[in-house]
């Protein structure tokens, strides 16, 4: 047996044989391009392994959690500076703004001043006066020959002297006042009583109003066999 360029004992291939062996594999070549398409030489997606599509399932994970986290760092290091940073506010102004002036009050009107008694117990009602005098009938009697009761009978009052009633157990304040009953003694008690008779015993508070005295006046006028003229 001799040595050939085929190898120990080898034969010599038939005619033909060498160029059968490049078609074959010119055809498995053509083959293995046509199957990867020219582009790639990983397998097309039908023929890829569960454990390639684990792996790429895998890595889309990734992906997506890496954003999120991205995104979240964000937020938490906005929400963090602005914490640090954030300036502090001031819970009142450093100083006093100085205001609009204010308006000087308004001087408060003078009372007017009261009607004298004269003109108004010339145009008095003595009607209206009885009408007025109701509260005081519950302690006064303004009958004639009337007697006394809380107070004293008011019948021919104006003109009489003051604290004359005999029996009558009248206050120390009304014994000083001395005189007789005019009508203007009589306007500044029932005005306002404990002004004009210190330590007095009358309950009643008075009568602010000036037209209703005068015609209280003008109603006492009546009670008189000589009425008392009224003052000019």
């Amino acid at each position: 047996m001799g040595l050939g360029i085929y190898g120990f004992g080898s034969r010599r291939p038939k005619k033909g044989y060498g160029a059968a062996l490049i078609r074959v594999a010119k055809s498995d070549a053509k083959r293995l391009i046509k199957f990867s398409g020219g582009a790639s030489c990983a397998p097309p997606i039908e023929f890829q392994t569960g454990a390639d599509a684990r792996m790429e399932t895998t890595n889309a994970n990734k992906i997506a959690l890496a954003v999120l986290g991205t995104l979240l760092g964000t937020m938490a290091l906005g929400i963090f500076s602005n914490a640090v940073f954030a300036p502090n506010k001031a819970l009142k102004p450093g100083y006093e703004l100085p205001g609009a002036p204010e308006a000087a009050a308004a001087p408060a009107a003078a009372p007017a001043a009261e009607e004298p008694l004269a003109a108004l117990l010339a145009k008095a009602d003595p009607a209206k006066g009885q009408a007025d005098t109701k509260p005081c009938q519950a302690c006064h009697s303004f009958d004639k020959g009337g007697v006394a009761k809380v107070g004293p009978p008011l019948y021919g009052v104006v003109g009489r002297p003051v604290a004359s009633i005999a029996g009558f157990a009248y206050s120390d304040g009304m014994k000083a006042v001395g005189g007789d009953w005019t009508y203007d003694k009589i306007n500044t008690l029932i005005a306002k009583p404990s002004a004009f008779v210190k330590g007095t015993k009358m309950s009643f508070p008075g009568e602010s109003d000036a037209h209703k005295r005068a015609d209280i006046l003008a109603y006492l006028q009546t009670l008189s066999e000589s009425p008392v003229p009224f003052p000019k």
